[in-house]
């Protein structure tokens, strides 16, 4: 078996059916990739489309009560027999014949790694883009430094990556269970243990972007969630990654932590958001801190004030132009 292709299912029964439709729909042989789909626990109407596909040879159902994406993923890969191991979401859909595209690009890079592509993000009212991605004109392939620290480029989304199943014998790699934003954390181990990624110019994934998804339906407690996962990609920095390349990890991965305020803008004067703050703020400031340590102290008191009574934040980074 080639490919794993590892699908997990929650209340997604209006997209669903074109996720599988775009899998299925391929020249490739069912003997060369086999598609898992893993009930999270959904509560509407998702089986039912799914079992429309199960005279498909290749289609493996997992049922478990909800767990949450990370979980789901994990399970998924612990069934699977492929080579490779693909994790595509469940509101997603692939480009005409995307399972035979990515196997004919495999069959060509013997050996290869991981394969990252670009995602093209479609939202609701039918417009495109590449997320301000800076789509290479050809493949290149290099290491995670070069890949987030010269190329630019996005490494959080596990959907874009095309992986060696073999690489999550490392037992740091894995998705966290039970918090959102587990991408995170498992990006940073991936560039830190893969030697070369095959950056891919060509799209194969179109990411929806719905109100309804995890991503889109945040709350104060998804705040915590990021300060968490950041936490998991300190303790795994300090073990791990070489002092050479802390200076752009950190800085790329404070951007993302700085999430946790960006997103939470209509939550800034409440009580809840308030109460992260005093209870988060200074962790996000000492994290600041570390990828701006030619500030003054003026400046550094500045941005400890901001973090921790956020209501100064949006003049403060220029979130207010």
């Amino acid at each position: 078996m080639r490919l794993s292709i590892i699908i997990p299912v929650y209340n997604v029964e209006a997209y669903v059916g074109k996720t599988l439709e775009s899998v299925f729909h391929t020249t490739a042989s069912s003997d060369d990739f086999e598609v898992i789909v893993v009930n999270d626990g959904t509560k509407d109407g998702s089986m039912k489309v799914v079992r429309q596909f199960a005279d498909r040879p290749n289609l493996t159902v997992i049922e478990q009560e909800n767990q949450g994406l990370g979980a789901a993923r994990m399970k998924g890969l612990s069934v699977a027999t492929g080579e490779y191991v693909w994790f595509v979401d469940s509101d997603d859909w692939l480009v005409e014949d995307g399972v035979g595209k990515v196997l004919n690009l495999l069959a060509g890079r013997p050996g290869a790694e991981v394969m990252r592509f670009p995602l093209m993000w479609v939202r609701e009212d039918g417009t495109m883009d590449l997320n301000k991605e800076n789509l290479l004109e050809k493949e290149v392939v290099v290491n995670g430094r070069t890949l987030v620290r010269d190329l630019r480029l996005d490494v959080v989304g596990a959907q874009r990556f095309v992986m060696l199943r073999s690489i999550f014998s490392d037992s740091r790699l894995f998705f966290p269970q039970g918090l959102l934003f587990e991408d995170g954390y498992f990006s940073a181990v991936l560039i830190t243990i893969v030697r070369q990624f095959h950056v891919i110019p060509d799209i194969v994934y179109f990411y929806r972007v719905r109100e309804g998804s995890i991503m889109m339906s945040l709350d104060v407690s998804s705040s915590y969630d990021k300060v968490s996962i950041h936490k998991m990609v300190e303790r795994f920095r300090n073990q791990a990654v070489d002092p050479v390349d802390r200076p752009w990890f950190d800085r790329y991965y404070f951007h993302r932590l700085l999430f946790a305020y960006s997103r939470m803008m209509p939550f800034f004067q409440t009580p809840e958001f308030r109460k992260f703050a005093r209870s988060q703020g200074f962790y996000v400031w000492t994290q600041w801190m570390r990828i701006s340590p030619d500030a003054s102290w003026k400046t550094k008191l500045k941005f400890l004030r901001g973090f921790l009574f956020p209501d100064y934040l949006p003049a403060l980074l220029g979130w207010n132009k």
